[in-house]
């Protein structure tokens, strides 16, 4: 019986999360919307508005009561399918057919877009131990703060490209395709971090496996979707949606892909960006899926994890030193000159003009999602302090901030890309 009523206490308070959650991020979502920013923006402001920075400060005890360790542990993994879905649906949105046009600088731009920041952020990364020191050595805490800074949020761009509708002009093919490798590179760096953090050193012979590992996978899902699910007649509800049956095993293919990447290191949500991948291939499928999953993903999954993210960063942990203060403004400046000046740059090598160089540079400089993944995973490891976790969230939402209005300025419509700039299929559409 008190196993019960302990289990019916924590859903009272995991239902009233939820609900304060999806509220807040609808809110302020569409507010941030209005004056032409991604959602995420919103959504993350919501949390820290709910966290300590402000609501900590009116109405104190209230995150302790309502985020228990239960919840939060229930929380953070709904988080986790909800980034596995959204990679789904991003790598739908991938145009295979376009490909070989963009790998060459994707390649280059992909290299530039980890190395320099990496480099410029590790060296950083010294300075900023000296002013904020947390108990764990310094090299664990450069490793993980030079890995945020460096990594591409490879989902928001998608969502960036798609509101945008340049998905699939050549500055967006290029952008996409150099942030998908960007991220297998960071996630096989952060295994490696957390491998020496943890043990003290990195396994070269696992690292290996894991890129051999994840490379064998992509192959077997291109090929599946190029050579299998192409040729499949897929059947879809009135709704426009998938079967209930079709939505089935759509999913159980999914979580497998996950569980089969998060085995090798590379965490769970690249299984579902390969799986769109494949899916891609096939129109109706896309389709379907989009219809079936698409507002779950974007009106409640999603939502948690940024909120969650949000209320994880205090601007008191600053106080008053004007050097926590300083530091945050070089932070953001090292942050957006080493990424965006690196990618851009590696675009104009690759031979492509310097306005979709630049923008190519833009998109690669937004961080949020990916960004935030690393930075919570180093504060529950202990090794980002709470000044360094506040910079880099920030960090994260400034260059997200930035990225749309230049955008879109840049290119008013798809034609104005430029390359390939038509805007074609459900680009179009929504």
């Amino acid at each position: 019986m008190g196993s019960y009523l302990a289990l019916e206490r924590m859903l009272l308070l995991l239902c009233a999360d939820l609900a304060i959650i999806v509220a807040a991020a609808r809110i302020f979502g569409w507010l941030f919307a209005r004056v032409g920013q991604p959602p995420v923006v919103g959504e993350i402001l919501a949390g820290v508005i709910l966290g300590p920075s402000i609501g900590g400060r009116l109405y104190p005890g209230a995150i302790q009561t309502m985020l228990t360790p239960q919840t939060s542990a229930v929380l953070s993994a709904i988080a986790q399918i909800g980034l596995v879905l959204l990679m789904l649906l991003i790598g739908l949105e991938f145009p295979f057919e376009r490909l070989r046009d963009a790998a060459r600088a994707s390649v280059f731009v992909a290299i530039a877009g980890i190395a320099v920041p990496f480099a410029a952020s590790y060296a950083l990364a010294g300075w900023l131990y000296d002013i904020s020191p947390v108990a764990a050595p310094e090299l664990a805490f450069r490793l993980f703060f030079a890995t945020a800074v460096s990594i591409t949020a490879i989902p928001i761009m998608g969502r960036i490209l798609m509101h945008t509708r340049l998905t699939r002009t050549r500055m967006g093919l290029t952008s996409i395709t150099a942030a998908a490798l960007d991220d297998v590179l960071g996630w096989i760096l952060l295994g490696a971090v957390v491998a020496m953090t943890t043990h003290g050193r990195a396994d070269l012979g696992s690292l290996a496996r894991s890129l051999g590992g994840v490379a064998a996978l992509g192959i077997a899902f291109w090929a599946a979707g190029r050579f299998g699910l192409s040729r499949l007649t897929i059947r879809r509800a009135s709704s426009g949606g998938l079967t209930s049956g079709a939505l089935a095993a759509v999913l159980i293919v999914v979580f497998l892909a996950a569980t089969a990447t998060n085995a090798l290191g590379v965490f769970s949500i690249f299984g579902g960006f390969l799986c769109g991948i494949a899916g891609s291939f096939h129109r109706d499928l896309s389709e379907g899926i989009r219809a079936s999953i698409g507002d779950l993903v974007a009106v409640l999954l999603l939502p948690i994890f940024f909120v969650f993210s949000g209320l994880r960063t205090d601007v008191g942990s600053l106080g008053s030193d004007p050097k926590l203060w300083m530091a945050l403004g070089i932070v953001i400046v090292v942050a957006c000159a080493s990424k965006l000046g690196a990618t851009a740059l590696a675009a104009r090598a690759s031979g492509l003009p310097w306005k979709e160089s630049l923008s190519i540079g833009l998109l690669m400089n937004t961080r949020a999602l990916m960004a935030l993944v690393v930075i919570n995973v180093g504060a529950d490891m202990g090794v980002i302090s709470p000044a360094a976790f506040f910079w880099l969230v920030t960090m994260a939402l400034f260059t997200t901030v930035v990225t749309t209005p230049i955008l879109t300025r840049l290119y008013p419509s798809p034609e104005a890309a430029g390359g390939w700039g038509e805007a074609t299929g459900s680009a179009r559409a929504r």
